[in-house]
């Protein structure tokens, strides 16, 4: 048998790590999140009774946190974070504070002149 074409090892030999998966889902998530606070603006304007070309709702992402929900002058700051099966609950103020990103959002908020309204979005516990 002749030696294997660059395309035939590509998809015969295992890869070694999967961390680019895990990385995805994260994003996966985030974005999933988001667009479901972006759904929940436009329901929120319509059982307002605005009708939809006056619905100025729209989701920021990677501004100031992972992503805003702003609707007309009205914005909220969301932090989302996902967290492993290995990462136990925090167990202090501070742990919370920085690996929870209590802190930042809170940083972020200051710096708005504390206007925005602040929400945290954890994500399930993932089994891998």
């Amino acid at each position: 048998m002749g030696a294997q074409s660059a395309r035939q090892l590509f998809f015969s030999v295992p890869q070694l790590d999967d961390s680019g998966a895990d990385t995805l889902d994260r994003y996966n998530w985030q974005a999933s999140m988001a667009a479901a606070d972006g759904l929940r603006l436009y329901l929120d304007a319509l059982n307002d009774g605005r009708p939809s070309q006056d619905i100025d709702g729209r989701i920021v992402c990677e501004y100031h946190e992972d992503w805003a929900a702003v609707d007309g002058d009205a914005v909220e700051l969301v932090s989302a974070k996902h967290r492993d099966v290995t990462t136990g609950p925090f167990t202090t103020i501070n742990s919370l504070a920085d690996a929870g990103g209590v802190a930042h959002l809170f940083g972020r908020w200051h710096a708005l002149n504390e206007t925005p309204s602040l929400a945290l979005s954890r994500g399930g516990l993932s089994d891998d």
